[in-house]
């Protein structure tokens, strides 16, 4: 899940680059209000996300506790983010590719370890 949350971060490291959207893309048909709507839809999607981590893998908390929780494991995904590099969209696809990979690799391996 915390893959899954990286991965929709906005300006993550599974983002592709947006240098193609300055002269075409969809973004550049909405700009000043119509932008703004976006970008706060971008981060409820990030927060909606943040929250639903922290209520699977922790469970239900006091409302202050839960925005400090969530607010650390957003410090933690914005580390992660700043250290990494903006990635083409071929070296995207072969990132996620190789995690997909060890996941199958990991599962397989506890499938024969406990089967």
């Amino acid at each position: 899940m915390y893959l899954i949350i990286l991965s929709k971060m906005h300006y993550g490291p599974f983002s592709i680059i947006e240098a193609k959207e300055i002269v075409s893309g969809n973004m550049t048909e909405h700009f000043g209000v119509w932008r703004a709507g976006l970008e706060v839809g971008y981060a409820l999607k990030t927060y909606v996300l943040l929250y639903a981590f922290v209520l699977l893998f922790i469970g239900q908390l006091p409302l202050a506790l839960m925005l400090l929780v969530m607010l650390l494991v957003l410090i933690s995904l914005s580390f992660v983010c700043a250290i990494t590099p903006m990635l083409s969209p071929y070296d995207t696809v072969t990132v996620q590719s190789l995690v997909t990979g060890a996941l199958v690799i990991y599962i397989v391996i506890l499938v024969v370890v406990m089967g």
